[in-house]
């Protein structure tokens, strides 16, 4: 898992976000609920313009504890860039991460 890591780390750092973001995933494999990882295959999703696939990501980081504000926000701004503007909005049209602190 470590190897993984790093060498994902170390592409990363080089700017090929394609070979980081597969040494992620591989690393995801091992370890499919670890936050870290799931928050730099997000991160990378989103610099590829892999929306819908960084949405997933951020759906397993919520399923894996990581609900707090910045995530709910990010969805919503993942959802608003890629048309889905009355998805990226609770009840009454507030954003997402105020509707969710007021349940």
């Amino acid at each position: 898992l470590d190897a993984l890591v790093n060498l994902g780390v170390a592409y990363w750092n080089v700017g090929d976000r394609e070979v980081a973001g597969a040494a992620f995933e591989q690393a995801l494999s091992v370890d499919p609920n670890n936050v870290e990882l799931l928050r730099a295959a997000a991160g990378i999703a989103v610099d590829l313009r892999e929306l819908d696939r960084a949405e997933d990501i951020a759906a397993r980081l919520a399923k894996a504890g990581e609900s707090t504000a910045e995530l709910l926000y990010n969805i919503g701004l993942l959802r608003q860039k890629s048309g889905q503007h009355d998805e990226a909005f609770g009840p009454g049209g507030l954003p997402l991460v105020a509707w969710r602190h007021r349940s």
